[in-house]
């Protein structure tokens, strides 16, 4: 049901000898928006990979688009219930009931399992939920909406492949959240960049070194500044992905 919709309900009985009761009273009523607090502050969507390198030796009988995955973490302490959980914007896939994200752990929800499998192998099986069969994720970017229930939002966010948002066209990288230890701005392009690694880390932290991190935030190549003046070194906020020109909320006293 639509929160702040009104629906109209009947019912009626069928009992044991297959004789029917006549129909109740109507009731009517307008659902509330169910609370979601607990979803968007423990699950962030932490990469995507929307355009993947075309097929190569070994992937015959796939397009590119069949290696699109999109991966989630639960960034809390506590075991995630999926269950009611729905993407429906950008693709459409519906978390199975009852699938449970452990503390820390990752989901993947992939295009296309045998085109998975082509590429990344069987190690990451135990952490994908399924496949997403309609949609794709679309190359000129659009929006991405993960919705509980009949629509109520969770995350939502438009990516771009136009700049200032990370450019992964036709290199085969994927977008990779900077920062999971907190929930992001997902609509600013400064909260994500490229993946290390061609094809991405499915199911695992993706990993930049320090020199790759000071060259996508200019000017900061020495380690022992702090051009923000937080109290935090270049190299203390590339170790807590932070950004080193803004004043952290890891700041120290």
């Amino acid at each position: 049901a639509r929160p702040g919709h009104t629906y109209r309900a009947r019912v009626r009985h069928k009992d044991a000898n297959g004789r029917w009761s006549y129909w109740s009273e109507p009731l009517q009523f307008v659902p509330s928006a169910p609370d979601v607090t607990v979803y968007q502050q423990s699950l962030v969507i932490s990469e995507f990979n929307y355009d993947p390198a075309p097929p190569g030796p070994g992937e015959i009988g796939f397009v590119a688009s069949d290696f699109e995955w999109i991966e989630l973490m639960n960034i809390s302490a506590l075991p995630l219930d999926a269950t009611g959980l729905r993407f429906t914007k950008g693709i459409d896939f519906d978390f199975p009931d009852s699938y449970t994200i452990p503390p820390g752990g990752f989901v993947l929800i992939v295009k296309n399992l045998a085109a998975f499998h082509a590429r990344y192998g069987h190690a990451y099986d135990a952490i994908i939920a399924s496949e997403f069969l309609d949609g794709n994720l679309n190359n000129s970017g659009e929006e991405l909406k993960l919705s509980f229930g009949a629509g109520t939002p969770v995350i939502e966010f438009t990516y771009s492949p136009a700049a200032p948002w990370p450019d992964v066209d036709g290199t085969g990288r994927t977008v990779v959240l900077r920062n999971t230890s907190e929930i992001p701005d997902y609509a600013e392009a400064a909260s994500w960049r490229t993946s290390v690694a061609i094809g991405g880390s499915p199911g695992a932290n993706d990993g930049i070194t320090y020199w790759e991190w000071a060259d996508d935030n200019a000017g900061v190549a020495n380690h022992e500044d702090d051009p923000d003046d937080d109290g935090l070194n270049n190299l203390l906020e590339y170790a807590l992905a932070s950004d080193p020109t803004v004043p952290s909320a890891n700041a120290l006293p």
